[in-house]
């Protein structure tokens, strides 16, 4: 089973840097699509470098790099690939979701999240609940938070 991360319209470089350490620990692809920062931009790359040296991982080899969601959306589709966003505000716990089939997770830039109009591209949408007034997590651990769990249900159900 492969993991997707995919990532649309991320800006901040340790956001990136972060997803790339959670990709790597659990074996994930990473898609960036729109004006997300790349992941060779130097702030990114000098992140990097505080937990991996730039030679023993090729995230050339796992990153890709799209021009837009949509573009994105349809070359997965193809492959069936169930696409599942994530959202803040509504949308099924990610704990109830079944991830054992080949599946894309996609989240949205870190000040909006994914548009409406981007939701409705997705097979289904999950969210993380919280508690106490708060109603998100920063990008990265949201990643890690649903990232795990698809390690865990495969390694359960496989």
């Amino acid at each position: 089973m492969k993991i997707r991360i995919v990532l649309d319209n991320i800006k901040k470089p340790y956001n990136m840097s972060a997803v790339l350490r959670v990709a790597v620990a659990v074996g994930a692809r990473v898609y960036l699509t729109g004006d997300s920062i790349p992941w060779d931009h130097k702030k990114v790359l000098s992140r990097v470098q505080t937990w991996a040296r730039s030679s023993q991982y090729n995230f050339s080899e796992f990153c890709f790099i799209y021009e837009d969601l949509e573009s994105l959306v349809e070359h997965l589709q193809l492959q069936n690939v169930e696409l599942i966003g994530t959202s803040c505000d509504s949308g099924v716990p990610y704990y109830k979701t079944n991830f054992v089939k080949e599946t894309a997770i996609v989240f949205g830039n870190e000040e909006s999240g994914l548009t409406k109009k981007k939701l409705n591209l997705m097979d289904s949408i999950i969210t993380i609940p919280t508690k106490n007034g708060i109603n998100s997590l920063n990008l990265s651990v949201a990643v890690g938070v649903i990232s795990f769990e698809i390690v865990t249900q495969y390694s359960v159900f496989s």
